[in-house]
């Protein structure tokens, strides 16, 4: 005959709830474990994928701005005038360049003798040099700077091509009387822009033509080909 304790015990014993001692786990001892071999796979992170938008918000707005807009170049040999006329500064040959130093002998003689030209010195240094003396002489040359600029510019929509029509031909002579027009007064900050337009193109070969005509001097003085004023006169006694 049970009783209600017995019952009890095999109830709790049937549950696991005993007092009977469980057995342990054994746990690995550290110094004994084995490592991971390399050439086991082992976990690995996959990183979540980042938002496009989001990226392009993190840039830098001047990273952003060079690769979404492409840099345009803008024409050395183009101005545009206070009216809004385009005009296209043309390479200088010899008639513009004795244009030139007409400007720079009738107007800025004193000047250059004064600030002693070097064409030896960096390009920068001779631009500014050279821009400055032409500023300065067109007062003294006013006539001869608006004829250089006339020569010097030609309107940027003209027609070209072997064959053109009477129309095309009498289109472009109006165009070229309209520049000319401009040009025989212009506005000063016009003027002022062309003429650095035109020494910033053409300073790079000045500046190359006044140093092959100094080595010319400077052999013509070795050889003996130049005489002084002094010996000449003696000369001719």
């Amino acid at each position: 005959m049970t009783t209600k304790n017995d019952d009890l015990e095999a109830a709790l014993l049937a549950y696991g709830g005993g007092d009977e001692d469980e057995p342990e786990t054994p746990q690995d001892d550290p110094a004994t474990v084995s490592p991971v071999s390399p050439s086991q796979p082992g976990p690995t992170y996959t990183p979540p994928e980042e938002d496009p938008e989001k990226k392009a918000d993190d840039e830098p707005k001047n990273v952003t701005l060079e690769r979404e807009i492409e840099p345009i170049l803008a024409d050395p040999g183009l101005v545009k005038l206070g009216s809004g006329l385009e005009v296209r500064i043309v390479r200088m040959k010899t008639r513009e360049f004795f244009a030139l130093m007409r400007i720079v002998t009738n107007g800025a003689l004193p000047a250059l003798m004064s600030m002693q030209v070097d064409f030896d010195v960096d390009d920068d240094a001779f631009l500014q040099r050279l821009l400055s003396v032409v500023v300065m002489a067109i007062p003294n040359s006013e006539q001869q700077a608006i004829d250089f600029i006339q020569q010097m510019c030609v309107p940027v929509d003209l027609n070209t091509g072997p064959k053109m029509t009477r129309a095309q031909v009498q289109e472009n002579v109006e165009k070229q009387q309209e520049l000319l027009a401009q040009l025989a007064n212009p506005e000063i900050d016009d003027l002022l822009t062309i003429i650095e337009a035109i020494i910033r193109q053409e300073s790079e070969d000045i500046q190359g033509l006044g140093k092959r005509l100094g080595q010319m001097w400077k052999l013509a003085q070795k050889t003996g080909q130049l005489s002084s004023p002094a010996s000449s006169g003696n000369s001719e006694d």
